[in-house]
Order: structure tokens, then sequence, then C-alpha cells
């Protein structure tokens, strides 16, 4: 009996294996990093993406939005030669982060000009807009101010994307006028701008539950990842992308309830040639449609999301799409009839698909417009499609995901229910190379076999080359070439160089060199090259190369691109963007929208708490403050977290010449501000341990211990410095041990009863704030 054989089975599987795991520590970069595309020599270019859910307490809350600015992110990181650090994503964000984010970014770039030929800014948004601005919550963006931010940064070429309802209201601000699109690639002299826009001034920009994104989006990043690629040179340019996503939008939402969509565009611009937006050069795995193929094609990762649509025609030349190593699966129609493949996308490869690879698999598009209202019902409903009268009587959506992953028919394969061997390559049945397993395979030391369909059992190690549907024990190591729909177990080492849907459980290490749906459990190392949708669970190291849906745990050392969760750690954190919670002994994030805990918080910016001993963050609340206080002179302290809940540290003393009656005290507390028009207020409780031996460090001990709740009134002079004045209750405390006939801050005419315990007071201060 024979069975399809699925593709890329390598001639030699130990080779195959090593492959695999190069390619998974590759995939890794520098402990997590996600690998960028190189930028062309002598243009820099910075990004602000911005993704919005939210529009306000009367607009329905978008699905997709946030997805899109991540997935718009993503495939500028990987093909449109954004580093890293020239790319800042913000998600839900409000108005002035907007625009402090700009802001920032602009001051990037005038400090990349002097060493960069042509310096280009690219700002994109999704979310709910009016005709009036960008919807931020309950907040407004006006379009004149948009356009005013943009103008500030000193770009050579300033690019932004609108996807959202009412965008095209942007093009009527004064500062630029219509053009026929052309914009630059490195080779050319060009400055000025371009705005793009998902609709017209007076449309609904709609979102659809099939894509899962936006009409606009989904095409517009279809295109960049080489769909638009009209010329076939490799590289897509905004003209082709612009040209692709209007067609492709005005098609799909001709027959919407909201209406046909149509994108816009301002450009105003100086020079010749075109802006080279994506360059598939720059992207080691490319998936090729054959030249002979023609229908519409839906390419879905292993995740079941749609990476990608193509509409080809047979003539003329193969379609090549730029996306990252991994398991895909592509549908299309022909004649009624739909055909499909799964398919891996090894690292470095480029792999064609022809039309003998298909076999046969033997409608209505719910949308949601971008600014509609609660009330609204175009904003729910759904236009079915001349001759289609109801939902049932569509044919099956070739973009979904079956259950068991489609056997990838190429070859053939020798089927036998079970194998027994000694060591791979002696076996009673033979070499394992070209058979499936569909049933039991025994090794007993160890077995190599092309795929297995049930159960593979070793003593020792087990090597599957292609794919495993259910399960692969072993006594030290197991390896797959391929991917694990089931679980790997074993006393040592699991290697997986496809996905794993299920489990990956060892005494030592494991790697999957691409996603994993469900845990990985060792003893010492989970390595994952691309994302976790579920658990990685290790008591030393935990690394997934993209990113975590689902949590990290380990006693040592959890390292993520982006987090979606949870990372747990009795020791350090690392992880891009986090939206959930690190708990750790050091947190170390990028965007953090959640929380940060433990005694070390490093992040970029965070939207919720950082609750730590040393909070530190760029955007965050962090302040250098000298006051003097009328119980305690001298005092110096920090402020460090976030406005709504920060940390204070600080030291003080009453005297600075050593003498009997000074008083040093060591301690902090948490604060929170508001901002009170030009006035800022700080509200803080601390603690502190008082010691009177003197101002000698050397001989400080807790003597006492000075509570204190304190109010402070503060107004900015500058950017960098403010004044600030305040009062205190305080609660001087004296120790059971220590036995002091009167209170340290109490001056010798006051009367004290003895055997105080107790004494409270008030005081106030006065000194600067540094910015």
């Amino acid at each position: 009996m024979n069975a399809a054989r699925p593709p890329f089975s390598g001639a030699a599987r130990p080779a195959r294996a090593a492959l695999a795991l190069a390619a998974t520590l590759a995939s890794l970069g520098v402990l997590g990093s996600v690998a960028h595309a190189s930028e062309p020599a002598g243009v820099r270019r910075f990004a602000l993406v911005v993704g919005s859910n939210d529009g306000g307490a009367d607009r329905v809350r978008l699905r997709y939005a946030v997805s899109d600015a991540k997935t718009f992110s993503a495939v500028l990181t990987q093909l449109g030669g954004v580093q890293g650090g020239d790319r800042i994503l913000l998600e839900d964000p409000s108005r002035s982060r907007l625009l402090a984010s700009l802001d920032e970014l602009g001051r990037r770039v005038a400090a990349a000009r002097k060493d960069h030929r042509r310096t280009e800014l690219v700002l994109y948004y999704s979310g709910h807009s009016d005709e009036y601005g960008l919807l931020l919550g309950p907040e407004r963006l006006t379009y004149k101010d948009l356009r005013q931010g943009i103008g500030r940064a000193t770009a050579d070429v300033k690019i932004a994307i609108l996807d959202s309802c009412a965008s095209g209201a942007l093009l009527r601000e004064k500062g630029g006028h219509r053009v026929a699109p052309f914009l630059v690639d490195d080779a050319s002299q060009i400055s000025g701008h371009a705005f793009l826009t998902s609709s017209s001034a007076d449309e609904a920009a709609q979102e659809s539950d099939r894509l899962g994104a936006s009409f606009f989006t989904h095409h517009l990043v279809s295109g960049l990842r080489g769909a638009a690629d009209v010329s076939g040179d490799g590289r897509v340019t905004l003209n082709e992308a612009y040209q692709f996503a209007f067609q492709e939008t005005l098609a799909r939402t001709e027959h919407t309830r909201s209406g046909p969509q149509h994108p816009n565009y301002d450009i105003d611009l100086s020079g010749s040639g075109d802006v080279v937006i994506t360059d598939l050069t720059q992207m080691s795995s490319i998936l090729a449609l054959d030249a002979p193929l023609a229908g519409r094609f839906f390419v879905r990762d292993s995740a079941d999301r749609l990476v990608a649509e193509v509409q080809k025609t047979s003539t003329g030349r193969a379609v090549e799409l730029g996306l990252e190593a991994g398991v895909y699966r592509v549908a299309f129609t022909e004649r009624g009839v739909i055909w499909a493949l799964v398919t891996d996308l090894p690292s470095g490869r480029r792999v064609v698909l022809r039309r003998s690879m298909f076999s046969e698999d033997g409608q209505v598009v719910a949308n949601r417009d971008r600014g509609a209202t609660h009330n609204d019902d175009a904003a729910w409903d759904a236009e079915l499609p001349p001759g289609r009268p109801t939902l049932e009587a569509l044919p099956e959506d070739p973009t979904v995901l079956v259950d068991v992953p489609v056997e990838r028919p190429v070859g053939e394969l020798e089927v036998v229910g079970v194998r027994l061997s000694l060591l791979p390559g002696l076996s009673l049945m033979g070499p394992g190379e070209g058979q499936l397993v569909d049933g039991f395979a025994f090794g007993l030391i160890g077995d190599g076999v092309t795929a297995v369909r049930g159960v593979q059992f070793t003593s020792v190690f087990g090597m599957v080359d292609d794919f495993i549907l259910g399960a692969q024990v072993a006594g030290a190591v197991n390896i797959s070439g391929g991917w694990v729909d089931g679980a790997q177990v074993a006393g040592g080492l699991n290697l997986a160089s496809g996905f794993v849907r299920g489990a990956q459980v060892a005494g030592g290490l494991n790697v999957a060199s691409q996603d994993v749906f469900g845990a990985q459990v060792a003893g010492g190392l989970n390595v994952a090259g691309g994302y976790v949708d579920g658990f990685q669970i290790a008591a030393g190291l935990n690394i997934a190369g993209d990113w975590v849906r689902g949590a990290q745990v380990s006693a040592g050392l959890n390292i993520a691109g982006d987090v979606d969760g949870a990372q747990i750690t009795g020791g350090v954190n690392v992880a891009r963007d986090v939206e959930g919670v690190q708990i750790g002994v050091v947190n170390i994030g990028g965007h953090v929208k959640g929380a940060q805990i433990g005694v070390i918080n490093v992040a970029d910016t965070v939207d919720g708490v950082s609750i730590g001993l040393i909070p530190i963050m760029s955007n965050g609340y962090n302040h250098l403050e000298v006051w003097g206080d009328s119980s305690i002179y001298y005092n110096l302290g920090v402020r460090l977290g976030t406005p709504f809940l920060h940390f204070l540290l600080s030291v003080g003393s009453n005297g600075l010449d050593g003498g009997s009656r000074c008083v040093m005290r060591l301690g902090g507390g948490v604060g929170t501000h508001a901002q009170v028009g030009p006035l800022y207020v700080d509200l803080d409780v601390t603690g502190h341990g008082l010691s009177g031996k003197g101002c000698d460090w050397s001989m400080y001990a807790d003597d006492e211990v000075l509570a204190q709740a304190r109010l402070t009134v503060g107004l900015p002079l500058t950017d960098a410095l403010a004044i600030f004045v305040g009062g205190a209750a305080n609660g001087e405390f004296a120790l059971e041990d220590y036995d002091l006939p009167r209170p340290l801050l109490v001056d010798q005419d006051t009367t004290v009863a003895p055997g105080w315990g107790a004494h409270f007071f008030g005081s106030f201060f006065a000194g600067i704030r540094v910015f």
C-alpha cells in the first residue's frame, strides 16, 4: 500500500537534525532577538506603528486594529529594512503618547541625518477615526495636529498610512496635492511626503472576521510580501503596493453591507525613481507559486492565520512571497473545486509549489466598520452575493485549516503497520527511508523512518525524517526533521525542526525550530525558534525566538520576542514587548502593557504598573530631587516608576559637621502623581531608619523608625527643572532593643514623657526637581 509522501525529505537524517538545530539557534539571533532585514547603504528608515481598537464609548470596539499593526510592523522589520531600535509599536495609546513617540522618532531621525544619505519616516495607524481626526479612546488627534507632528520630523521622505474610517479627510488638509504616485529607491534623490489612506473622506474602513484583519491592511501586507511585485524584480515599491491594495480592497468590499471602499493617496514629492518598501531578497525563505498556477490562493501559517492572499493568472511568471520559515497551508479554488496542501518552508530555502503537489480538499464576508457606532447596523451585517440566499449554501471557505494537517502529496511512501529494528538501517522491514509507519515502530537501540502515524518507541534514540502524527518515545533522544502533531517524550533531548502541536517532554533539552502549540517541559532548557502558544516550563532556561502567547516559567532565565501572557522566573525575564505580566528578580522589556513585578524592572515604556525596588523606564516618572525639611535639613532622593505608581529612594541628614546631634536617615516608599493644570501633585507614603550616631555613614545603625505621609505641590519651570513645596505628617517610633531617652528629631526644649514609644509631629519642606 502506498501513501502520498510529504516534501522536503532529507537524504540523511542526522544531517537533517543537525541542520534543524543550527536553524533553531540561528533563528534565535542574540538570545531571542528577531533577525531584521539589512538596510540598504545610505538609507535609514524609522517607523511608528500604531494600533488602537478603542475608539471611545460610542464606538464599536475593533477586533483587529492592534493585530494589524503588529502584522505591518513585522513585514517592515522582516522585509522593509527597519531595525528594532528604529521602530516604535504602540497599542491603544493616548493622544499625548502618540505625539510624544512621533517627536521621539523625529529626534532619532535628526541624529541619523548626518550619517545617512537619506532618512525615511513611516507612520502607520490602524483604528477608529472620523472626518476630523484619529479617535484614541476618549480622545481625538486632529488631522491638522497629526500633519504638524509629521512635519516636525526632518526625514527626507515621510510616508503615512492610515487604515481607518473617513481617513481620506487627512488629504483635505493643507500641505500637499495629488499627483501620480511615484517614490524612490536608494539610488535616487527625492524628498517630500506620501500619505495613503484606506478609504475616502466619507467611507467606512472595514475589517473582516474571515481575514482576521482589515481588508486594506490584509491586502497591503500581502502585496508587500511579494504579491504586488508586478515587475518581478524581487522588490515592492510603494506604487506597486498601493495599486495592489486599492484593487483588492475595492474588489473584496463591493458586495459588503457597507459598500465599496476606495483607498486614496496624496503625494507631494520631488525627485525620480520609486521608493522600495520591501525587498524579498532580505527574506531567506521564499514560497513561490509556479507560473502555470492560476486562481485565488490563500496562504495560512501553522496557527491558522491568513498571512497572504494572491489572485494569480496562469500566464507570465511565478509569484514569490517572502515569509518566515514555518509550516503553511496553501489552498485555492478551481472550477468550484478546492485544492490544498500543507508544506514546510525551511529557513534559507525557496520552495516552488506546482500543480501536481495539490490534492482535492473535497461567501459571505462578515465585516465591521472602523468608525461605526453601536447603533450602526452596518457595522455587523453581511451582504449575500447574488444567488446565495443563505449562509449555509456557501461553499467551504478554503482558508480554514482542518484539525489534522493535510499530508503533503509529493512522491510515494511505503506504508507499514508495524516496524521492528535494532538500529537505523538494521531492520527486518528494510531501511526506514521512504516508509510511513501507520501503527507501531520499535527500535531495540534506535530506529529511523521517514514518517510516523502512530507511535515510535526506542530504548535510546528515535529519528523521524519528516513528520509525526502521534508520539515519539525514547530513553535518551528524539529527533523529528519535520513537524510533530502529538508528543515527543525523552529522557534527554527532544528536537523538532517543524512545528509542535502537543508536547515536548524531556529531562534535559527541548528544541523546536518553529512554532509550539502546547507545551515544552524540560529539566534544563527549552528552545523554540518560532513562537509558543502554550507553555515553556524549565528548571533552567526558556527561549522563544518570536513571541509567547501563554507562559514561560523557569527557575533561572526566560527570553522571548513578544509576550502575550506571563513570564515567571526566580531570575531574569527578557522580552521585547509584553502584554501581561513579568515576575522575576530582574525584568527587562520593551513596551510593557500590564505589569512588571520584581526587584529591578527595566522597560522602554510601561502602560500599567512597575512594582520593584528599582523600576527604570525611558518614558517613566524618573526624577532626582533635592530638598530641605524642617526636621531633617538636607535630603537627596530619586523617583522611579510610572506616574500612577512609583518608588522613592532617599537619604538625609540634619547636619553636615558630624556633631553629636547629627541624625542620618535612609529609606524609601511609594508615591502617586497627578497633573492639576500647570501644577503637579505627588502623594507619598515612606518609611526610614534613623541613626543617632553622628554624621558618619560607617557608623549607621537603625536606632528609630520614621514613617511619613507627604503631600507635594510642584511647578515645572522648564522641561528639566521644577520647584516644589509640601508638608508631611510624621511618626517617630522607638525600637524595642534600643533605649533612647528622647526622640532623635525632637529639640532639647521639648518635654518628652519617660519611656516614650512613639512621637507624632508635622513638618514642611521645599526643594527642586531635576528631570
